[in-house]
């Protein structure tokens, strides 16, 4: 792959992530009450631009705009009902696990919500969470 079409492919995962991370700790109910939030680590952040890159060059934009869409509406659902997911202290002591598609959605419950530590396919989570 040439360094133009890698960016091109960078460039089309913002894209695609930017409604994730730029709107979806923003929510407001027509209540006007403040619904829990979640709030992406770096890492998770990072998760979702190699998920949206990995997306597009595997099943076109579209495809990838649909589970992006998706994935945004479950890390809504996991932030209003947090305790719905089980937790995994076997993993990392106060991490729960959501699983979505072909991704398992790892966060810890914080004041406001829910703090997304990491979005992983295949990967190992043990591994994932050394420091």
């Amino acid at each position: 792959m040439h360094c133009d079409e890698h960016s091109s492919w960078e460039k089309k995962a913002e894209l695609a992530i930017c409604p994730l991370i730029k709107f979806g700790p923003l929510r407001k109910s027509s209540m006007r009450r403040r619904m829990s939030e979640y709030i992406l680590s770096k890492q998770a952040e990072t998760d979702l631009r190699n998920i949206a890159i990995y997306g597009i060059q595997q099943f076109g934009i579209m495809r990838a705009e649909c589970y992006r869409d998706d994935l945004k509406d479950r890390l809504s659902q996991i932030a209003e009902t947090p305790l719905r997911y089980p937790a995994i202290d076997h993993v990392s002591v106060g991490y729960r696990r959501s699983v979505f598609e072909a991704h398992s959605i790892y966060f810890r419950i914080v004041l406001d919500g829910v703090f997304i530590v990491r979005i992983l396919g295949r990967e190992d989570p043990s591994k994932a969470f050394q420091t």
